[in-house]
Order: structure tokens, then C-alpha cells, then sequence
């Protein structure tokens, strides 16, 4: 935690020490370092000025014009910026923790390697005062970007971490490789914006528009996309993104299903890593994917009739009308699946030649966790829900008829017009 005084000077000081600080930069006869540490440069115009490695911390730049400003590798932790035009400056390795960026104009801005996470100043000489050099509260929890202008910025493996970016305007921003754990992205928007490999572990991005970003390789654990704009977004990862065993399992399972059998070979891919695997319309029916991990995979529309899935991971995950009649999910974890319309139905077994034998195989969720998942109008019928969490789930619709649903959870569920029947005693 650092101690700031408040620094009073005339532009005529300022400039002065800006030449001194050139000299430095130099490492000519004369040179001083800047320190402007606490200083009041309010509305001031630094468009241009080269403040490399100055010392600023605490400084209040609050509508400051400081457009095309060399700031690389500046201490400008806790400094004020709110409603600052730093529209192309060069803030490459900055120390910005605990800034105050409101409002701020950051368009086609070099932010690379920044640090947004939170600090605070303490005034004066008081020991335990934590109100920092502007008299209100201190920024402890991350950069506060709320509203700022970020178009063309580039963030690529900047340590952002609580940093407040909603209702930013981020368009094309470089977030590649960033450090955006419990990030507010509530209401920004971040169409066309690089997010490769970007941390966004705990983010809020309700009302975020993500329209044509890119997001492949990005943690996305604990994050709720279900209010998001996520149209034209690169979310999910096709196969070729995967180990020569998997894609190669795939294909093989593709070649023994249109051969009916007689070539290729069943998939087995049991205990796999496919997180936000891309496998939309596929046909993975009779296919065993016990125990993998396809968390906020998209499995929409895909047809997995008999399907093993039980102990599967697929929290977050998109099965929108997939086709899971007769599957077996028993155990798995389907925390926030968005599953509206999909199918649990049983699947009638036949006999040699194709004859129908009058039986029937059910689906299976006994012992599943799908809390707070999207269920409307899924069918289920007599299907094995046995000790299934439907914790704060939306079974709007939904048909249960025949399912045994010996103590099944349906705390805070919607249940609107759904079919359910009643438990046995």
C-alpha cells in the first residue's frame, strides 16, 4: 500500500521536468526522473508527451487529453484517469492497479502486459486511512473501466484481474492470453474482440454482446453465457483442435455408423479432455464418452441414442434438441446445460432383422447434477431420475410422464405446465 502527498505546480515546473525526464530518458548530463506522484494535472493536454517510466502514482488525470502519450512501463497505480483521452497512448507495462479509468478513452491504445488489478493509496501520513488521493473510496478490487472507450486497444496478456469493463466499448480489442479472472463484462461490447487463451474464470458478462469474438482456448469455468450475445462468436473448438486420438475416433465411429457396423469402429474415448468441443449435428449414438470432460461443449442438435455419458462432465454445456434417447447419464454433471427441447425418451430394442421385440431401453439421469440448466420442453419420459438435482432449473413443459423420480430434487424449479408425475412411496 502506497503513501502519496498531494504535489502542486505551474505548467512552466511541469515542462521543465519534462525536459529533465527526456535527458534521464537519455541518460544525458541533467536528467531527472519524473515523479508527478500525487500531482493535480486535471484537463491538462500531455497529447504526445514522453513520460516512459515516470513515476505517477496517485496522480489525478482526471479529462486529461492525452492522446498518442508515451507511458510505457509507468507507476501510475491508483492513479485517476476517469474520462482521460489516452485514445493511441502507449501504457505497454504499466502498473495501473487500483486505477481509476471511468469513461476513459482508450481507442487503438498499446495496453500489453498492463496491471489492472486493485490498490489503494493511503493518504497523507495517516497510518490507517485507506481513502485514497481524491477522497473517495479506494479502488481494491480492480481497474474501474466502466463506459471506457477500448476499440482496436491491445491487452494481449495484460493481468486484469476484477477489473470493472462493463458497459465498455471494447470492439477488436487484443484480450490474447489476459489475466480477466472476475472481470465485470456486464453490458460491454466486445464484437470482433481476440479473447484466445484469455483467463475469464468467475466473469460477470450478463448482457455482454461477444458477436464474432474469439474465444478459443479461453477459461471459461464459472462463467454464465446463457444472457450473453454470443452470435457469430468462435467458441467452441473443432476437432482438429484435438489429440490425432480423438479426431480419429471420431471418424471411425462416423465410418462404423454408415457402414452399419461393418467397417470402422465403435467410439470409445472414456475419460477424454474435449472441453468446448464443437460437435453440432454429429452422430454419436451406441458411442461410449464415460467420464470425459466436455464442459460448455456444443453438442446442439447432435444424436446420441444409447450414448454412454454417465459420469461425464458437461457443465455449461449446449444440447439444444440433442437426441439422447436411451442414454445413460447416470452421475453426470450437467450444471447449466442449455438443453431446451432436447429428447431422454426410451428407445424401443428389436430383435434379429430389424423386428420390433416389444421392449424398451430408458434413458438415464439417476444421480445427475443439472442445477440451474435450461430445460424447457425436454422430454424425459420414463426416464431414471432417481436422486437427480433440478436445483433453480427451468423445466418449463417438460414431459416426465412415467419417470421414476424417487427423490429427485426440484428445488426452486420452474415447473409451469410441465408433466411430472408423483413419486412412488
Amino acid at each position: 500500500m502506497n503513501v502519496v502527498q498531494r504535489l502542486e505546480l505551474d505548467p512552466q515546473k511541469l515542462q521543465d521536468m519534462l525536459a529533465k525526464h527526456r535527458k534521464w530518458l537519455q541518460r544525458t548530463y541533467g536528467g531527472v526522473r519524473l515523479d508527478l506522484s500525487g500531482a493535480d494535472l486535471r484537463g491538462a493536454d500531455l497529447s504526445g508527451a514522453v513520460l516512459r517510466s515516470a513515476k505517477l502514482s496517485g496522480t489525478n488525470f482526471a479529462r486529461a487529453i492525452m492522446i498518442g502519450t508515451d507511458l510505457q512501463e509507468c507507476d501510475l497505480f491508483a492513479a485517476n484517469l476517469d474520462r482521460a483521452d489516452l485514445s493511441h497512448a502507449n501504457l505497454e507495462n504499466a502498473d495501473l492497479r487500483g486505477a481509476f479509468m471511468r469513461g476513459c478513452r482508450l481507442n487503438g491504445a498499446n495496453m500489453k502486459g498492463v496491471d489492472l488489478r486493485g490498490g489503494a493509496l493511503m493518504q497523507g501520513s495517516g497510518r490507517d486511512s485507506l481513502s485514497n488521493a481524491y477522497g473517495s473510496k479506494p479502488n481494491t478490487k480492480g481497474a474501474d473501466l466502466t463506459k471506457a472507450r477500448m476499440r482496436n486497444v491491445d491487452c494481449s496478456e495484460a493481468h486484469m484481474e476484477g477489473a470493472n469493463l462493463s458497459a465498455a466499448r471494447l470492439e477488436n480489442a487484443n484480450f490474447r492470453n489476459s489475466d480477466m479472472r472476475r472481470c465485470d463484462l456486464s453490458g460491454s461490447h466486445l464484437n470482433g474482440a481476440d479473447l484466445r487463451g484469455a483467463n475469464l474464470e468467475k466473469s460477470a458478462v450478463d448482457g455482454a454482446i461477444f458477436a464474432g469474438a474469439d474465444l478459443e482456448g479461453a477459461k471459461l469455468e464459472g462463467v454464465d453465457l446463457r444472457e450473453a450475445n454470443l452470435q457469430g462468436a468462435r467458441l467452441f473448438k473443432d476437432q482438429d483442435s484435438y489429440s490425432k486420438e480423438v479426431k480419429d475416433a471420431f471418424q471411425q465411429h462416423a465410418l462404423w455408423i454408415e457402414s452399419d457396423g461393418r467397417k470402422g469402429e465403435r467410439l470409445n474415448l472414456k475419460g477424454a479432455e474435449m472441453s468446448r468441443i464443437d460437435l453440432r449435428g454429429a452422430n454419436l449414438s451406441a458411442g461410449s464418452l464415460k467420464d470425459c470432460i466436455m464442459e460448455g461443449a456444443n453438442l446442439e442438435g447432435a444424436r446420441m441414442v444409447m450414448t454412454d455419458l454417465s459420469g461425464a462432465r458437461l457443465t455449461g454445456a449446449r444440447l439444444v434438441k440433442a437426441n439422447l434417447n436411451g442414454a445413460n447419464l447416470t452421475d453426470a454433471v450437467l450444471n447449466g446445460v442449455d438443453m431446451r427441447g432436447a429428447s431422454l425418451d426410451p428407445v424401443e430394442l428389436l430383435g434379429p432383422g430389424g423386428k420390433p421385440t416389444g421392449r424398451h431401453w430408458s434413458a438415464s439421469l439417476a444421480g445427475a447434477m443439472l442445477q440451474k440448466a435450461n430445460l424447457a420442453y425436454i422430454r424425459m419420459r420414463r426416464c431414471n431420475l432417481v436422486d437427480t438435482d433440478f436445483t433453480n432449473s427451468n423445466l418449463a413443459k417438460a414431459d416426465l410422464r412415467g419417470a421414476r423420480i424417487d427423490d429427485t430434487i426440484f428445488t426452486g424449479a420452474i415447473v409451469k405446465d410441465a408433466k411430472i408425475p408423483k413419486a412412488e412411496e
